[in-house]
């Protein structure tokens, strides 16, 4: 019958869980009683036996034993058993004033178990055991009219009763007066007095109030944040079979706030949570089996378990399944899957699903392109807090991408992203700085917001600040400088970064000619699909004059810039391929199978 509330601060998947870093905790898990009694028989015949004896007394008209019985046996102690016949004996019970009947009576017309519901029944029989400071009476009627079930909804009354029941020492009402205090339904906000009900719930060796406090102490709220403690009472409520105790000790590690860190222990708290029906583990056991967390990696079951947390109404689980259709994660892509999913997802309030929303109609994929619709889901995720999305609202007010071209507005994104520190943020707004761009033109700032670009490792910015200081733009040339920059550009990849060191090694700007580095860069940055780096190999090769002439080699550069968009050589690449022997041009080609 009790249903007690529990506090839910455990937070959900995301598509990813939040991460913190924490220091190594040892649990002092609880002792565990190690005197087995070996084999079941004996314990069985003493259950027959019981329940035999009980029937033997019921039928003789032994109230106290016609309520037991029902009570040790709810759903029957013998075939044939019906709650016609509990009825009548929790009456003959109660007519001895037997308070505990009339307490059961109140449940059974309360839940309508062998009679029609009847609330104003209920109510009686449980006011009768109310009377003789019948705590469990106290706490079922409190829930009566706490939930309002089949009565107007009176919380006063409810809190009274919980009180009342709780000071008896009830574990259920106990459990709801900390929730009541905790929520501050009814009564001032208390956490400290949330906390002190919640644990004299648990002192019992009530689950709910456990994974109450281990919530309380994975927030700090009301108490000292301590993951060591919230670890203890959630391992103690998961013990007790309890979903959020399993949960909690489940996110503890995924959330890295135990140590050492325990995949195996996480999925396997997520999967016995998830089989008691609760929706947020559902979620997280279908990420863990299409991640690969903690157990082999099975899209299908990943499927299996977000379509469960669904039907659950997981919203998340909505938005990771329309992702794994999306992207084709070990299964072929859907769009059309993917779209309703996340429509569904962000109709409710998902961000992350609102933004994928917004490229697909952008983009057109699984649903007919629709800019207007693009733009609209894409202010939403903006105006929820989305930082990827506010970035992509204001690269479209900046291209005019949807939109008039804005620059204000984009300067004003970018600005506050920026200051928040949303990093890739940080390079449009040097470059609005640096052309005066939504903002009056500020090289200083400009300047400011690229080296903090390049701390936090744009290349872009890089190369940026490379050709400030090689040209001496806002700055006093300084080619060392300029080299340096270009140069952690050049390393990670990036081929402008790459072709502007050739130049340097070229005209000797730090250091003597090296036509070996030259090359060496250009040819790093032709790797990078870098058609200009392309051309200017080309013409090396073609004109002999700083390397040695080399027909074939020219013809392979020449027709890599074209393959890279440099039309304007494709007359040369013509007569090049003219003037080859048969022999020479399929040399050409064999070179540029290797290149490409």
């Amino acid at each position: 019958m009790k249903t007690g509330a529990i506090i839910l601060l455990l937070f959900g998947f995301a598509g990813q869980a939040k991460t913190a870093s924490a220091q190594a905790v040892e649990v002092e898990k609880p002792t565990q009683d190690m005197n087995v009694v070996v084999g079941p028989p004996p314990l069985e015949r003493a259950k027959r036996l019981k329940r035999d004896n009980l029937i033997e007394k019921a039928r003789s008209g032994d109230g106290r034993a016609q309520a037991d019985l029902v009570l040790d046996y709810p759903d029957g102690p013998y075939d044939g058993f019906d709650y016609k016949s509990a009825l009548k004996w929790f009456h003959a019970a109660a007519d001895r004033g037997d308070m505990d009947a009339h307490y059961n009576l109140g449940n059974v017309y309360q839940m309508g178990w062998g009679t029609e519901k009847d609330i104003q029944k209920s109510i009686h029989h449980y006011e009768i055991a109310i009377a003789a400071d019948h705590a469990e009476a106290m706490s079922e009627l409190a829930y009566v009219y706490y939930y309002a079930r089949m009565v107007d909804e009176d919380r006063e009354k409810a809190f009274d009763l919980f009180q009342r029941a709780a000071d008896f020492g009830d574990m259920y009402a106990q459990q709801m007066m900390g929730t009541i205090y905790y929520s501050g339904e009814i009564v001032r906000q208390n956490y400290a007095e949330a906390f002190h009900w919640f644990n004299k719930s648990a002192e019992q060796g009530y689950a709910d109030a456990m994974a109450s406090i281990g919530d309380m102490y994975l927030g700090g709220i009301g108490v000292t944040k301590s993951y060591k403690q919230a670890y203890f009472w959630f391992e103690r409520a998961a013990q007790k079979g309890h979903y959020l105790g399993q949960y909690g000790v489940a996110i503890m590690h995924e959330a890295q706030y135990y140590r050492p860190v325990n995949l195996s222990i996480a999925f396997k708290n997520f999967k016995l949570s998830a089989e008691q029906g609760y929706a947020d583990a559902q979620n997280y056991l279908g990420y863990y089996y299409a991640a690969g967390r903690g157990t082999r990696k099975n899209i299908s079951l990943a499927i299996e378990w977000f379509e469960r947390a669904i039907a659950r109404g997981s919203i998340h689980a909505k938005r990771n399944l329309g992702e794994i259709y999306y992207s084709g994660n070990d299964v072929e892509v859907d769009y059309e899957r993917a779209f309703p999913l996340f429509l569904e997802a962000a109709e409710k309030g998902d961000v992350r699903s609102q933004h994928y929303l917004s490229g697909m109609y952008h983009n057109g994929l699984g649903i007919e392109k629709d800019i207007d619709q693009a733009i609209f889901w894409l202010k939403k995720a903006a105006q929820s807090g989305d930082a990827s999305a506010q970035f992509d609202l204001a690269t479209a007010y900046h291209n005019g991408d949807g939109l008039e071209v804005n620059y204000s507005a984009a300067f004003k994104i970018f600005h506050e992203l920026a200051n928040r520190g949303v990093s890739i943020s940080q390079y449009p707004l040097a470059l609005m700085y640096l052309k005066g761009n939504g903002t009056e033109a500020n090289s200083t700032k400009a300047i400011m917001w690229l080296k903090r670009a390049a701390d936090y490792g744009t290349v872009e910015a890089d190369y940026s600040l490379g050709m400030i200081y090689s040209e001496g733009e806002h700055v006093s040339q300084d080619y060392k400088r300029a080299y340096e920059y270009l140069l952690y550009a050049a390393e990670a990849g990036y081929g402008p970064a790459q072709r502007r060191l050739a130049v340097f090694h070229e005209e000797g700007l730090v250091g003597p000619v090296s036509i070996e580095k030259t090359i060496y860069w250009y040819e790093q940055a032709v790797k990078q699909q870098d058609a200009l780096a392309a051309l200017i190999l080309g013409n090396l090769y073609a004109l002999g004059e700083k390397i040695e002439q080399d027909k074939k080699r020219a013809l392979l550069f020449y027709t890599l810039a074209l393959e890279y968009g440099d039309d304007s050589v494709q007359d040369v690449v013509n007569g090049l391929r003219n003037d080859m022997t048969d022999d020479e041009l399929k040399d050409v080609e064999r070179m540029l199978l290797e290149w490409r």
